[in-house]
């Protein structure tokens, strides 16, 4: 785990305090192993081996639009609102809808590794009493600690417009597996960057779709 968080090439953003490290997708990339154990679950689509910037761009487009803005997202939306409202039992009952999403379960150790890391770093927030009641149900395994649910709790905690921290957590996505597969791929930097603003390109009217009618407001 510690490599994955460390290697080169891997992007920091200025939020990471409340994104974590790194998102389970860099796991998933390993240039010319291919992409199987992500796609044996993932709903249907090409399924190419991540050996070149074509085949990468194919497959993160494909879990763009299968899997980060139909589910990945909305759950983070959810999980800061049950967050900013004070609504445990909700975010508990959420977390543990998760454990049979098909769309999750390709990557659930993964993601439990990562958000239990990011867990574990922002406990000595000890005064956030929705946090602390979340990190406790992990450890009390009545709650598993998805990365998606602390990430967006964390962003209840600091107080981030809604639609800039989706938006940040996309690009921290998008740019953590572009990080991981730029230099195996001997993608140059500009080059990254132009695969980003494909990627990217309609990233804020799909954000925009996902927000509620009325803005949430923490309590």
């Amino acid at each position: 785990m510690e490599a994955i968080r460390t290697c080169p090439g891997v992007a920091r953003t200025e939020t990471s305090a409340w994104l974590g490290d790194w998102h389970p997708l860099v796991r998933q990339i390993a240039p010319g192993e291919g992409v199987a154990r992500w796609r044996s679950s993932a709903p249907p689509g090409p399924a190419p081996s991540v050996s070149d910037p074509a085949a990468l761009f194919t497959f993160l487009t494909h879990y763009k639009s299968s899997v980060l803005l139909p589910f990945e997202l909305p759950a983070v939306r959810q999980a800061c609102e049950h967050a900013r409202h004070n609504q445990t039992q909700e975010l508990l009952g959420l977390d543990r809808s998760l454990l049979h999403a098909p769309w999750l379960k390709p990557y659930q150790a993964d993601s439990l590794d990562a958000g239990r890391l990011h867990l574990a770093r922002l406990k000595p927030l000890r005064d956030q009493r929705g946090l602390r009641r979340y990190r406790e149900a992990v450890e009390q395994g009545e709650a598993h600690g998805w990365h998606l649910l602390v990430a967006g709790t964390a962003l209840a905690l600091y107080s981030l417009p809604l639609r800039q921290g989706l938006m940040d957590y996309a690009l921290h996505t998008l740019w953590n597996a572009v990080g991981q597969a730029a230099d195996p791929l001997g993608l140059k930097s500009n080059e990254a960057a132009e695969l980003m603003r494909a990627l990217t390109a309609d990233l804020p009217n799909r954000i925009q779709s996902l927000l509620p009618s009325r803005p949430v407001t923490a309590i």
